[in-house]
C-alpha cells in the first residue's frame, strides 16, 4: 500500500485568539496545495471540538510510485525518497 494515512489532535486555547482569520486562510492554502499536488487522491478532514482540532489527511502516493522512473528520467538525476519526487 502506497499511502500517507495522518491523525493529528491537538488543543485549543479557551480564548479565542485575534488571528484566527489567518489560520483559516492558511488552512484553505493547505486544501489548494493538495488538491494541486494530488488531485482526487486525497482526503483531508478537520473537525473542531471546543477544546480540540482533529486533523486528518490520506494521500495516495500510488501515482508518485508509479511515475518515479518517469520522473528519474526526465529529470537525469538520482531520487532517494519519494518526498524528493513531491517537490519537483
Amino acid at each position: 500500500d502506497h499511502s500517507l494515512d495522518f491523525k493529528l489532535m491537538n488543543g485549543k486555547p479557551m480564548v479565542k485568539k485575534e488571528h484566527e482569520e489567518i489560520e483559516d486562510t492558511g488552512l484553505q492554502q493547505v486544501q489548494k496545495r493538495l488538491q494541486f499536488l494530488y488531485p482526487n487522491r486525497h482526503k483531508l478532514k478537520i473537525t473542531e471540538e471546543p477544546e480540540i482540532m482533529i486533523v486528518s489527511l490520506w494521500v495516495d502516493l500510488q501515482e508518485l510510485e508509479n511515475n518515479k522512473e518517469g520522473l528519474l528520467e526526465k529529470n537525469k538525476q538520482p531520487v532517494n525518497n519519494i518526498q524528493e519526487l513531491s517537490a519537483t
